[in-house]
């Protein structure tokens, strides 16, 4: 469970945030116009929420995809991963 939680973190916090740091909001381009402008825009990092539901969808799907491949029982019990993922 922890490896899909860090997998989470990793990127959609820690990834966003390392680029927000090349890259702050405010950043102009070589011409002098804003980095993150058109389709570009600038992301925004994700806190882990346990009570987010597509937060917890991921973690389960990366979780039960680590099992399987290192043959071990699967969780899909969502009420006792939450909680497991609670009391981290």
């Amino acid at each position: 469970m922890q490896v899909a939680r860090d997998n989470f973190d990793e990127h959609f916090d820690h990834k966003i945030r390392d680029l927000l740091a090349i890259f702050p909001k405010d950043h102009l381009d070589s011409h002098g116009q804003p980095f993150w402008s058109g389709p570009k825009r600038a992301p925004e990092p994700i806190a882990f929420d346990v009570n987010d539901t597509t937060h917890l969808s991921f973690v389960m799907a990366c979780a039960n995809l680590v099992a399987f491949n290192l043959g071990i029982p699967q969780n899909r019990d969502r009420a006792q991963v939450q909680q497991i993922l609670a009391s981290q």
